[in-house]
């Protein structure tokens, strides 16, 4: 008896527990209405409960005053869901389904796709029907309108589902043979096969590659000879200069290493990073997703983004305490935004190999982390105000009224907490993120004052007042650990509006400086260029907006 599938959104999860006994004739219109909803879904979007509720139930249900959403991928990956344990709860029979409709077999026969696939499509907005037959065992059936709906919506996905098979052994036999003779006869790296191989045998080049990898990890004669990989502290150094735009032959010969095994040192030091990042995602970050890239194009989380922080402490304050609520939905389609973007870095971090890293697959993983550490300064802008009220009640004055040095002290601290309480945030559980920050703020700021106490203002005494001076760095660079690293240097946001207008763009595009990061694969796409060339750019930009700041030197 297949296990029923877990409900992950906990409004859908208590929907299901309310319908259970419901009529059974009730039932069966609920599951037709549930399973039409399907199709009418954009991942992109925010629902109301109260709109998904009467969608389903047929009844109109009164405002709670709550305002809460679902975001439209997550409602898709639990439909399924929601449809099996009504079924399950009208104890729905084979015949009481269309003849027509298919097992999981036969619609993965239908699609030329495996089980797997089946299932991970369930999550994806293909909605099952659970029945039982008459001697006790539980199998799923898709009806026939809902597959052809799912079709007409996936079509791309469907086909190249079908069109993916596995390299069998006896290819791999024929790649490695005549990889060792271009390896022998031509001279050729892996990498050069491996392109020759992909476009003879009508595969990805990464595909090729990796049976060559695999190969010569388990062969006592490999054919390609392993490439000494540099220090870590190699690594770093290197990744330092680039991150000043040097450009690799100087970066190569400061470190006194070739070209070739400084770019491996900075490939493994990027891993090793990536890799130590185990703790710094919550828990809920790490759920399978249905397709993490489907709720990602809504405006807000691609547009807006990446302004930098006030650090003039007087005005810092100022706006903090200005700065207006955000509405529940939009702090929830923030939070849902970055919590998607790590779980795909995640899982992506995890398919790199580990031997051979590619510089492809590390800059998808880190434009990700660095888009997700975008959205949570959105999210954290709005709490600013809610820290300081958390140290008026600590304090007991308005924060403004102590020394700056003091304040500055404080305010690092509850900052500290608060992108812990942003990063933990999971948006499914209910409630908002002022809560969260206000709970480990709260607890931030009594550990500084028990160990830095701050006196009462003396009677007859001036009160302190900001305007005086005082400044704090720039916390939207700081609001995850991974940014210590994938941020451009910090003399650059400030001075794009004096590059030319190239420079300004290309640094805007790949450090997301407005709109969301781009890739340099995808920004080579969009540029119509190679992508040595949007390298090569983004270096001489980034030494241009260092040279406009002021700085003496590009060398680190």
């Amino acid at each position: 008896m297949p296990a029923l599938t877990k409900i992950r959104v906990r409004t859908l999860a208590d929907l299901a527990g309310q319908l259970r006994y419901t009529p059974k004739k009730t039932l069966r219109t609920q599951i037709e209405r549930a399973e039409a909803l399907a199709s009418e879904i954009e991942p992109s979007e925010l629902y109301s409960v109260a709109w998904i509720v009467a969608r389903v139930t047929g009844r109109d249900t009164k405002d709670t005053g709550e305002d809460v959403s679902v975001p439209g991928e997550a409602l898709l990956s639990d439909l399924s869901a929601l449809v099996e344990r009504l079924c399950e709860a009208a104890h729905l029979e084979p015949d009481e389904v269309e003849a027509e409709a298919l097992g999981v077999e036969e619609l993965a026969s239908r699609w030329g796709v495996s089980r797997r696939t089946i299932e991970r499509y369930r999550r994806q907005g293909l909605i099952a029907r659970r029945v039982r037959d008459a001697d006790g065992k539980t199998r799923l059936l898709f009806r026939t309108g809902a597959v052809e709906r799912f079709e007409s919506r996936s079509k791309g996905r469907i086909s190249k589902a079908a069109s993916f098979t596995r390299i069998d052994p006896k290819t791999r036999k024929a790649i490695v043979r005549r990889a060792h003779r271009y390896k022998h006869s031509l001279g050729w790296s892996m990498n050069q096969a491996a392109e020759r191989l992909a476009e003879k045998y009508g595969r990805t080049r990464e595909g090729v590659r990796r049976v060559l990898l695999a190969h010569d990890r388990d062969a006592d004669e490999p054919v390609f000879a392993p490439v000494r990989p540099g220090s870590r502290e190699d690594g770093a150094r290197a990744l330092e200069m680039a991150r000043l735009g040097v450009e690799p032959s100087e970066i190569a010969e400061t470190i006194g290493r070739t070209t070739r095994a400084m770019r491996r040192a900075m490939l493994v030091d990027r891993l090793h990073r990536l890799l130590e990042l185990e703790g710094a995602a919550p828990e809920h970050s790490r759920r399978q997703a249905s397709d993490p890239g489907l709720a990602l194009e809504h405006p807000l989380l691609t547009h807006g983004l990446g302004d930098t922080g006030e650090t003039r402490l007087p005005e810092f304050v100022r706006r903090a305490r200005e700065s207006p609520p955000m509405p529940p939905q939009i702090e929830r389609l923030f939070a849902s935004g970055a919590g998607l973007l790590v779980r795909r870095a995640l899982q992506a971090r995890a398919e790199i190999d580990r031997h051979q890293p590619e510089a492809t697959a590390l800059d998808s993983v880190e434009t990700d982390l660095l888009w997700a550490a975008r959205l949570r300064v959105e999210l954290l802008r709005p709490q600013w105000v809610v820290m300081l009220r958390v140290l008026d009640d600590r304090l007991g004055r308005p924060a403004e009224q102590v020394r700056a040095e003091e304040l500055s002290r404080l305010l690092e601290a509850v900052f500290a907490a608060a992108c812990h309480a942003a990063g933990a945030f999971d948006p499914e559980r209910g409630g908002r993120l002022a809560a969260r920050v206000a709970l480990e703020a709260d607890r931030a700021a009594r550990a500084v004052l028990s160990d830095h106490p701050v006196g009462p203002q003396a009677e007859g005494r001036a009160t302190p007042r900001l305007s005086q001076g005082g400044s704090i760095t720039d916390w939207t660079r700081r609001v995850a650990p991974w940014q210590a690293w994938l941020e451009p240097d910090p003399r650059v946001p400030g001075v794009l509006d004096r590059l030319d207008e190239g420079q300004r763009e290309i640094l805007r595009l790949r450090y997301g400086l407005g709109p969301k990061p781009r890739t340099i694969a995808a920004l080579a796409e969009e540029l119509g260029v190679a992508a040595s060339t949007v390298s090569r750019r983004v270096r001489g930009a980034v030494r241009a907006a260092i040279e406009v700041a002021g700085a003496d030197s590009i060398r680190p």
